[in-house]
């Protein structure tokens, strides 16, 4: 219930494996027991992406969440 005043740095000055490897861990910190996140997906993503500014949350967010399968 609490606002935060901040946007999230893009992480364009890590690699694709650099990536993917800092995902697997946060997935797998909670005992997520999925394979690895692969740098292939990284890369796939990052052309796939347009945005080149940051969100500003709320019904944006909900948006991209809800094409997400």
């Amino acid at each position: 219930g609490q606002t935060y005043k901040g946007a999230m740095p893009p992480f364009g000055h890590l690699g694709d494996a650099e990536l993917a490897a800092v995902l697997s861990h946060i997935r797998g910190a909670w005992s997520n027991k999925s394979a690895p996140v692969q740098a292939e997906l990284i890369a796939r993503e990052r052309k796939a992406i347009t945005r080149t500014t940051p969100f500003s949350g709320g019904d944006e967010l909900k948006a991209v969440v809800a094409k997400t399968p």
